[in-house]
């Protein structure tokens, strides 16, 4: 088990598995983050950090979100497993990560945002002066894209905007925590991107570069790169139907208005 002090994670002997996926579509993407968290659950794989992006322009809400098929027509739309408000992809990194917090000493939810939140900072300080956890906003300006117009405590925010938004799902002691960080500028949905920190557009390898070397440095963890098994490829390949499903993203029960 690894070691936490004052709840920041100290990871020493523990490993961190990476996934750095080529973009996929929305309804592949979140069929894979369900198969690796399944699969994490079942004791198959490790923990698993996962870096992707959609190769077009989406959006994915909450599990508990009401969204239509009229809705944001413009977009693919999915609904998550994990709860949150609604993001747009397309500029963004995704980020995902299965881990069992407890193998962390970790006991509240808001221990794991703080340690994530901690390690992007770590990794993306070489882009800009990127210091500051949530608060309230100082954005006056209002999105659709909820998620980004609203910040938590633990989130990563730059001068009063978010950078990155994170949301959970727990199941028999793991958790999935899906994140989104703004890499590019072309949105009004109140995020701040790594582009308009840097001021220039950043190049997507470096930025996975930053990211690894961010949780190995602020976790103490060691890494190592590695492909979708061929069980979690298969989950995901019969996972996919559920999201591509209008009884999934329209009609899911218990679904309320937030």
């Amino acid at each position: 088990m690894c070691s936490q002090t004052d709840k920041e994670i100290d990871g020493r002997g523990c490993k961190l598995r990476v996934l750095i996926n080529p973009p996929g579509d929305a309804y592949w993407n979140m069929a894979v983050d369900e198969a690796v968290f399944i699969s994490h659950i079942e004791g198959k794989v490790t923990t698993t950090l996962r870096l992707y992006t959609f190769e077009k322009p989406s959006i994915t809400y909450g599990y508990f979100q009401e969204v239509g098929p009229g809705d944001y027509q413009d977009r693919i739309k999915v609904r998550r497993i994990t709860g949150g408000g609604v993001v747009l992809h397309h500029l963004d990194q995704t980020i995902s990560l299965v881990i069992k917090p407890g193998d962390f000493n970790l006991k509240r939810k808001e221990d794991l945002y703080y340690n994530f939140s901690r390690a992007l900072r770590e990794g993306l300080s070489s882009f800009g002066d990127i210091t500051a956890f949530g608060g309230h906003s100082s954005s006056e300006r209002v999105s659709v894209y909820e998620c980004f117009s609203k910040i938590a405590p633990e989130d990563l925010v730059v001068a009063g905007r978010k950078l990155a938004g994170y949301s959970q799902r727990r199941r028999r002691g793991f958790t999935l925590l899906q994140a989104s960080m703004r890499l590019y500028e072309g949105e009004e949905d109140g995020a701040i991107s790594l582009e308009e920190i840097c001021n220039s557009p950043p190049e997507l390898n470096g930025v996975h570069r930053a990211i690894i070397a961010g949780f190995e440095k602020a976790w103490k963890v060691k890494t190592y790169r590695s492909d979708l098994t061929r069980y979690e490829r298969e989950l995901a390949e019969r996972l996919i139907e559920k999201y591509n499903s209008d009884k999934w993203n329209f009609k899911v029960d218990k679904v309320v208005r937030l």
